[in-house]
Parts: structure tokens; sequence; C-alpha cells
């Protein structure tokens, strides 16, 4: 479910990351082993942001649900504002407390707890990450 939704919101992503966040977002990618050493060099050197974006979402969906989840997570962290323009799509934050949100979306909980960079547990002192996503049809 995350891949999809990595794909789906990929060209919102490659619009919107700016430089610094890519670094943020590459930087913990990798201390979390979701990317190598090699990958890590691919993306920062890529020339241009959009480029580099691009190279870092497709490196990421390239490495399945838990990867892309992970990124997905992680964004909120680093730009909460991109993550709320992004990935909730509801009319109001009162869906912040996991009731049904607009019409057609439906809440997604991440299926895996990550540590932050910090130490910090999501399960332990960071809040569940809701998402809601469009029901296909």
């Amino acid at each position: 479910m995350a891949a999809e939704i990595l794909d789906r919101e990929r060209g919102n992503l490659v619009k919107r990351l700016n430089e610094a966040n890519i670094k943020r977002l590459v930087d913990i990618l990798f201390s979390q082993n979701v990317i190598n050493q090699f990958e890590k060099e691919t993306i920062m050197e890529t020339h241009g942001r959009a480029d580099k974006a691009r190279v870092l979402v497709d490196i990421t969906y390239a490495k399945g649900e838990r990867a892309s989840e992970l990124m997905i997570t992680q964004l909120k962290v680093v730009d909460l504002m991109l993550y709320n323009d992004i990935f909730l799509k509801m009319d109001s934050m009162d869906c912040m407390d996991g009731s049904p949100g607009k019409e057609g979306y439906k809440l997604f909980q991440p299926t895996h707890s990550y540590s932050s960079p910090l130490g910090l547990q999501n399960s332990d002192n960071v809040p569940k990450i809701p998402r809601f996503l469009r029901n296909p049809g």
C-alpha cells in the first residue's frame, strides 16, 4: 500500500521536495539501512533538485513496501507541511482522532515501528501517522 502511494504521489514529491529535505531523507534512509552508500552517493551526485527527488523516490519505491512506508513516515518529520499537503487528503483535522475522513478515503496506519534519528520509537513517543488513501474504483 505505501509503495503504491509513493508511486502515485511521485510527481508531487518531485515537484515539491527541496534540496535540504532530499538530503535529510537520504540521511535518514541511509541511517536506517534502507539505502546503501552507493545509492546515497548516486542520489546526492545527481544534478538538479527535481532529478535528485526523482531518483530518491524511484530507489525507495523499488525497495518495496517497508522502504516506501519509512520514507513517507519520515517525510512527516522532515516537512510536516508537505506531508500534510500530499498525504492528508481530508476536509478537516478532526480526522486526526482516527474517525473517518473525507468520503472516498480511508485511514492507513504504518505497519512497522521505526526509530527516528533521535532514537524515538514510532510506537512509543511519536504519534501514529494517519494517511488517507483513495478507495479504488
